[in-house]
């Protein structure tokens, strides 16, 4: 499973249509090439044709090659180009320059505390319950994205924490560490889904929710665990119902404001006094976040409900982690499941993150141009004019970057495009 998280711009139908799969990729493209690609009135550059489960690309001679998964693409792959309007091909598409594509790693990070077991709707008894909303909605958003993005889970706290006597904290707050921590290590393709499906359906929620712990379990897994060794950029997904708890220190004593059992059920002022484990532990999950984030792991923060009296700590988290909500409508930071959204509600915004990594508009190339005005850009055949505000060649990176800019990169996010070639050789178009 291969993916560009600087490059994805196109995908399955599209690379972005469904955006299902997305990355740039170029045929050998050298003089003889391009040639023969006149000649089949076709020219060369680095150009994307994507079908379900496979990228093919084609070079100045018209010739494929499939990168990616092995199995042949669904049949909705467009066709090359016969020509780009005010370019000719017998001038043009004479070399190509290849795109790096990147694999895309998440580790997802669920909550299944006690509370995970009351209704999405956000009473006691509702149905679905959260914890039922959320194996529906994450099988049904990685399989949308299965052939783009690598997936892995840990659930906490731990699967112990089911056995807890009521009043053991210690035993609910319970992280397993190392390897142990891990319920799902990083998967490729439905075989992370498979995966993850069968983890979530194989535990109930219980304990309580020990939020940093777990962060510390991924940021484990990621710097010196199995997922040390995985190519590609990685980020961590937490999904929550809840404010952090399990805090090892008493810190509350006589602190309403930072007691979970006080802001989640009005219970008396004094119910945290002596019993940290119940006390807010926001400062060890920003720390662990802000540690991610040194990493260069980002960490998408969702908010399931049950946690809008954690807001403001949940924005907190998610400006730590360097994944803000991009909604201009949102009045959170962090992405919030609304209770009247139900299964559906999570399913979008679980959708909304992961195709993120697929329609980004920054498209790394292999190498570099070797004349940086004899540059073109077309998207679905047409030639997109060069501007500040359409599409610019980052020559400060090596190799060079190719950034969408404007409505050119918003178009692309919110419709997708079946192809993007990168043609050489002709003056670029203004």
């Amino acid at each position: 499973m291969r993916h560009a998280v600087k490059i994805l711009i196109m995908s399955g139908l599209s690379v972005c249509a469904s955006l299902s799969g997305c990355s740039v990729l170029s045929g050998d493209g050298d003089d003889n090439a391009g040639k023969s690609g006149a000649a089949n009135s076709s020219t060369g550059g680095s150009s994307l044709m994507l079908g379900k489960g496979g990228a093919t690309s084609s070079g100045g001679g018209g010739a494929s090659s499939t990168a990616g998964n092995t199995s042949a693409g669904s049949g909705n792959a467009p066709a090359t180009c016969e020509s780009f309007a005010g370019i000719d091909p017998v001038m043009c598409g004479t070399s190509s320059v290849e795109a790096q594509i990147k694999t895309v790693n998440m580790m997802l990070v669920i909550d299944k505390s006690g509370s995970m077991a009351s209704g999405l709707d956000g009473t006691e008894t509702g149905v679905p319950s959260k914890w039922t909303g959320m194996q529906q909605a994450l099988a049904t958003a990685l399989a949308n994205v299965q052939n783009d993005i690598n997936f892995g889970m840990i659930l906490f706290p731990s699967a112990d924490a089911a056995n807890a006597p009521k009043n053991d904290l210690l035993k609910a707050c319970e992280v397993e560490t190392g390897a142990m921590a891990v319920d799902v290590p990083i998967l490729s393709g439905a075989s992370a889904v498979t995966a993850v499906k069968g983890a979530l359906t194989g535990t109930m929620p219980a304990g309580g929710t020990p939020t940093s712990q777990a962060l510390k379990a991924a940021y484990d897994y990621f710097t010196s665990g199995d997922g040390l060794t995985k190519a590609g950029d990685k980020y961590v997904l937490l999904a929550t119902d809840g404010g952090p708890n399990c805090n090892s220190n008493n810190t509350c004593d006589n602190q309403p404001d930072r007691c979970t059992c006080v802001i989640d059920s009005a219970a008396a002022a004094s119910c945290c006094n002596g019993k940290g484990s119940l006390c807010l532990d926001d400062d060890a999950v920003l720390l662990q976040i802000k540690a991610l984030a040194n990493k260069g792991i980002p960490t998408f923060v969702v908010g399931v409900p049950g946690t809008e009296a954690y807001s403001t700590y949940l924005d907190k988290f998610a400006e730590a982690g360097g994944k803000v909500n991009p909604d201009p409508t949102s009045l959170t930071k962090y992405y919030k499941v609304d209770a009247t959204g139900g299964v559906q509600g999570l399913v979008d915004v679980f959708s909304t993150i992961t195709t993120q990594l697929v329609r980004n508009c920054d498209i790394q190339l292999k190498q570099n141009p070797e004349v940086i005005d004899k540059v073109n850009v077309a998207i679905d055949c047409n030639v997109i004019p060069q501007s500040a505000d359409s599409w610019v060649i980052d020559t400060s990176t090596d190799p060079n970057t190719l950034l969408l800019k404007g409505k050119t990169c918003e178009n692309i996010q919110a419709a997708g495009a079946k192809r993007v070639d990168v043609v050489y050789g002709c003056a670029t178009i203004k």
